[in-house]
């Protein structure tokens, strides 16, 4: 039973054997009733990308750095608190080594830290962005970080910069379906 101000959990979501791991920040209100990220607006932006790379939603596993709604309410989408951070880390890192992927697209400040801290304990190597090409691979068992802008802060953005941040994930996302995972 929830505590006040606590609220449900859900999981990541998807093929354990995607190359693609997406990580965001934490569920909104909309995402809790379905229990799944990246449900209702900011999908829109990884859907066209999606498209763009020929794949689909279910093609990725998607997770969260914080696995709740952590807000005192329930149509109250505030930042995670560096507590919250740092109890769902645990399942962070347990995702992490069950999917293996091939590239981690970190999506949104609270994804980014996290998942360079990771990165150092890890060997990961991060892309570059804006990512113009596809990236080099430089070892068949490299794991590659994206660190993005999440996609709700990318639908504010003018028309270009949308459509810079869409192609150049789609590039990305592409490049690691060709690759395959890293197990």
């Amino acid at each position: 039973m929830n505590q006040p101000g606590e609220t449900a959990s859900a999981p990541g979501c998807g093929p354990v054997d995607s190359p693609v791991m997406l990580v965001g920040e934490s569920l909104c209100h909309k995402c809790m009733e379905t229990k799944e990220p990246f449900t209702g607006g900011s999908e829109r932006i990884l859907k066209a990308s999606f498209k763009l790379a020929d794949l689909e939603k279910a093609d990725f596993f998607i997770t969260n750095t914080v696995h709740c709604h952590p807000h005192s309410s329930p149509k109250d989408n505030r930042d995670p608190e560096q507590h919250e951070l740092d109890n769902c880390r645990v399942h962070l890192r347990a995702e992490l080594d069950i999917v293996e992927p091939r590239l981690i697209v970190g999506l949104g400040r609270f994804a980014e830290e996290a998942l360079r801290s990771e990165a150092k304990d890890r060997g990961w190597r991060e892309l570059p962005w804006p990512l113009v090409r596809s990236p080099r691979t430089r070892s068949a068992e490299a794991t590659a970080l994206l660190c993005l802008l999440h996609p709700y802060r990318v639908m504010t953005r003018p028309k270009d910069e949308r459509d810079q941040y869409i192609r150049g994930l789609a590039r990305a996302l592409r490049w690691a379906f060709r690759q395959g995972s890293t197990r």
